[in-house]
């Protein structure tokens, strides 16, 4: 290799070096730079480096010019003496008489070369403060963009400050819930539950956080179709309300209905979803004891009105041939009947009819809950006036309307025994020389509500609740069986309806029938 010689004079040194300083042996300076000068304008030649300047790096408590030489050849980094700081950056060469330092100011900002009153041209060409500076300079343009971004970040930690307050409230109330509450991103994924779900789950939290709700819960007997409902929730941004088995820890599952809800931010836009977790097991089994049990009854109804139709029809036959042998004894006797026998025969075909009557008012009270309700237009106006046409109504007494009633789309059959037990009713019992029968209606808001009033003996207070069961009876008539008004009850409760009496002993009695218009409007 060829040595090379180069010769470096001051004004050369100040071109490519324009920080340098230049020591001789003992360690003073013998030569500088123009720029550092202009930094410096106290530096004076002669004076001991040590005077103005302080190593920091790498640290040395004492410089003196037997140790300077292990300065040599590495980065070094000192400071200037007295109240204004400058620190330089670069390193010490050799030279035949002393030391070179080559280097550069370290500036950590545009503002401390403002302070310093540099200018470009005081750096060297190829120093890289250039395009820092340059950086810098260009950085003061986008300032105010900065400035912008800084204070739309500012408003959205603020709104985020509120939402997490928002969010913590709401944990605060969940917490609280005896179901199991979750708090999800939008990727379905849990970042907080309450106690209440982890009693129901067995799982820790450490199982839970982070994981989605499909791992967390789902199973081989889950409804795959409602897990897709819920997904698909997730995608749409909507809430959702599923029902699956749920998978516990220890492999067991529980029936869970899972209600589902997005939380919106300030901007309205989903930030996070909770959900909430019941347990139903207990109310499904509930409701399959239930159809189970309702099975159960339909087919106990359905033997008891074979039952009660075969009984019927065995009670009646005897009853027939007891009314016939008594017609045939008539028939055949030549001579009339002393007062006694004839006497004797009326009783016993009273009994016979009574008899019938209850039979014939047991079958019927046992059809009304069970009989399927055929709704057909029903104008009641003219289904009453059938009543009364086909009834035995005696002459002193009068059937009226107080205004025209309503058409009905119902049951025409439970219609008919409804108001035919009514005002039979009223009719077997008037104990006064005019009798009189009125029937009303008025229309309100949700229901109709009927009325039958008579004037006829009225009902003890004592006696009003219990006229309504089966085979309680106040009357002194023979021909009381204490059904027709259970069959009343029956076909109100049937409606969903309700029924009472007021009522004044000597005076009369109006009995109020409430049917709900959705059991019986057109």
């Amino acid at each position: 290799m060829i040595d090379l010689k180069f010769i470096l004079n001051s004004s050369t040194l100040n071109t490519i070096f324009p920080f340098f300083i230049l020591l001789d042996e003992n360690l003073a300076i013998s030569a500088f730079g123009n720029s550092i000068y202009k930094m410096m304008p106290d530096l004076k030649e002669d004076e001991l480096f040590t005077n103005y300047f302080t190593i920091v790096r790498p640290f040395k408590q004492k410089v003196k010019p037997h140790n300077f030489k292990t300065l040599l050849n590495q980065l070094v980094v000192f400071t200037t003496k007295g109240y204004s700081v400058l620190t330089l950056k670069g390193q010490f060469v050799k030279q035949d008489n002393g030391f070179l330092f080559i280097g550069s100011p370290w500036f950590m900002s545009l503002a401390e070369v403002e302070k310093s009153k540099l200018l470009l041209t005081d750096f060297a060409y190829h120093d890289p403060l250039i395009e820092i500076l340059q950086v810098l300079k260009n950085q003061e343009a986008t300032n105010k963009a900065l400035n912008d971004l800084v204070e739309t970040i500012e408003e959205q930690r603020k709104i985020l400050k509120s939402d997490q307050e928002e969010l913590n409230r709401l944990s605060l109330v969940a917490s609280a819930n005896k179901n199991g509450v979750v708090f999800t991103h939008l990727d379905g994924k849990v970042f907080w539950c309450n106690e209440a779900f982890l009693k129901l789950t067995g799982f820790s939290q450490k199982e839970i956080i982070g994981k989605s709700l499909i791992e967390i819960g789902s199973g081989k007997s889950s409804n795959i179709d409602e897990i897709y409902k819920m997904v698909e929730a997730y995608y749409q941004g909507g809430s959702f309300d599923v029902e699956y088995f749920h998978l516990k820890k220890d492999n067991t599952t529980f029936q869970a209905k899972i209600m589902g809800q997005p939380v919106l931010d300030q901007a309205g836009l989903v930030s996070h979803y909770f959900a909430i977790f019941e347990d139903i097991t207990h109310e499904k089994d509930n409701e399959l004891q239930k159809e189970a049990l309702l099975i159960r009854l339909g087919e106990q109804n359905e033997r008891l009105n074979e039952y009660a139709q075969m009984v019927s029809h065995d009670l009646k036959s005897p009853l027939r041939s007891i009314h016939s042998l008594i017609a045939w004894i008539k028939e055949d006797n030549d001579q009339p009947f002393n007062v006694a026998t004839t006497r004797y025969f009326e009783m016993i075909e009273d009994k016979v009819e009574k008899m019938d009557n209850l039979i014939q008012g047991i079958l019927t009270y046992s059809k009304v809950a069970t009989a399927t309700s055929v709704r057909e237009t029903t104008n009641l106006n003219e289904l009453v006036k059938n009543i009364i046409n086909i009834i035995y109504i005696p002459q002193n007494i009068t059937v009226t309307f107080s205004n025209k009633l309503p058409t009905l789309k119902t049951d025409r059959f439970r219609m008919q025994q409804l108001f035919q037990n009514l005002i039979s009713n009223a009719v077997n019992y008037c104990d006064k020389e005019k009798g009189v029968v009125e029937i009303a209606s008025t229309e309100e808001m949700e229901y109709y509500i009927f009325s039958i009033k008579d004037n006829g003996p009225g009902i003890d207070l004592k006696y009003q609740e219990k006229i309504f069961k089966i085979f309680e009876s106040f009357s002194q008539q023979e021909k009381s069986t204490g059904i027709g008004l259970s069959i009343v009850k029956r076909i109100v409760d049937n409606y969903k309806g309700e029924i009472w009496i007021e009522s004044e002993l000597g005076v009369g009695t109006t009995f109020f029938i409430k049917i709900p218009k959705s059991n019986g409007a057109t």
